[in-house]
């Protein structure tokens, strides 16, 4: 009886078959679109731009391909075809990342518009909810003596360009833009105000141009109301007050810091001054300006220096100015307080230019504005 002989060791595997190679074709065809897929998770991972991470991924994918087919590298034996394989995926990543922005612009309404100036027909899309729902916007300052007015846009050729028209709360039609004036259809500034600026004019022409879509497209609807002037900005002003325990009664500050910072000499640091008012039960009215950190002005308890004060776009005046009684050289107090004061009632602006110890003449700048002296308690 014959009997089966064993296969020889180190006989070769059998193919695996078609099925592989044809998974390695596949996946190859389709690279250009798993590098896009790619580069999109590590863009939104990363924060990064879309087209700068696919343009990274396919250039790498192009340069890696490029060098392996030229210099082939024993430590990743890919082969020619696999690197030709790579080059692809970098050549294809690259065409797909410049069509898919073109695809999706022309899915826009800036991109419909554009075909339709070229020639182009563009299907006529039925209005949208968001079109029939009015937006609101109050405008201030108000230049009419019609509120609220709703504006919509006419004949609109292209986006932001168009007629556009307002409607007042009795249905009365008027002009907003130039071409949209008419016989039957007056200038909106027929209800114009007195006294109001070009610009608030012009604020509801260029709202109302933003409402024009472009042909065939509809417009979007605004309803403008006049609108509320701005809270103030905050003063720059502390006001603080305590009492005297030798009196029993009330002292009283007002304070702002300069706009500015002076440079002194070491070893003084650049800074910026406070001027103050203050009225204190015993000593009266006075007005100091104060080094915060330290410094030397130029004067003397005992005898007056002189500071150049002006007062918005004033001329500048000399003021006397005396150092404390203590003797101490980071502050000053400002002589004639009456007359400093009233100037900077009707002032929003002060400058002081004060003479510093081997520092020279500076000038400080101060926020005077909102300046509210005494100050009514609240």
């Amino acid at each position: 009886m014959s009997q089966e002989q064993p296969e020889p060791e180190g006989q070769p595997q059998k193919d695996a078959g078609p099925d592989r190679r044809n998974i390695e074709i596949a996946a190859w065809v389709f690279s250009p679109l798993l590098l896009i897929i790619a580069a999109s998770v590590v863009a939104v991972l990363l924060g990064a731009p879309w087209l700068r991470s696919v343009i990274v991924f396919a250039v790498a994918s192009l340069s890696l391909g490029l060098f392996l087919f030229h210099r082939p590298q024993s430590w990743m034996r890919v082969g020619k075809i696999r690197s030709a394989g790579l080059m692809y995926s970098g050549v294809g990543t690259l065409v797909l990342a410049i069509i898919i922005p073109v695809i999706a612009a022309s899915q826009t309404p800036h991109g419909q518009a554009a075909r339709a100036g070229r020639g182009e027909s563009v299907v006529a899309q039925a209005p949208t909810t968001q079109a029939l729902v009015p937006q609101r916007a109050d405008f201030y300052p108000w230049a009419y003596s019609v509120s609220p007015l709703t504006l919509r846009c006419i004949n609109s050729t292209g986006y932001g360009a168009g007629e556009v028209v307002a409607t007042s709360s009795d249905d009365r039609e008027f002009g907003v833009t130039a071409n949209a004036i008419s016989a039957e259809r007056p200038s909106l500034a027929t209800l114009r105000r007195e006294g109001s600026t070009e610009d608030a004019v012009d604020q509801l022409s260029r709202a109302g141009l933003r409402l024009c879509q472009g042909p065939d497209r509809p417009s979007f609807v605004l309803i403008a109301s006049e609108g509320t002037p701005p809270p103030p900005p905050p003063s720059p002003w502390v006001y603080t007050s305590d009492v005297d325990e030798m009196s029993d009664q009330r002292i009283s500050h007002a304070c702002t810091m300069s706009t500015n910072i002076i440079q002194l000499e070491f070893p003084y640091p650049a800074q910026r001054v406070t001027l103050c008012v203050r009225q204190h039960p015993r000593w009266g009215q006075d007005v100091i300006v104060r080094l915060e950190r330290g410094g030397q002005f130029l004067c003397t308890s005992y005898r007056a220096c002189t500071v150049r004060v002006r007062f918005d776009e004033g001329e500048a005046s000399a003021y006397s100015a005396l150092e404390p009684s203590d003797n101490s050289s980071d502050a000053i107090f400002i002589q004639n307080d009456a007359r400093f004061i009233a100037n900077l009632r009707r002032s929003s602006r002060v400058i002081v230019e004060a003479n510093f110890f081997q520092a020279g003449a500076q000038r400080m700048n101060f926020d005077t504005s909102q300046f509210e002296w005494p100050r009514r308690e609240r």
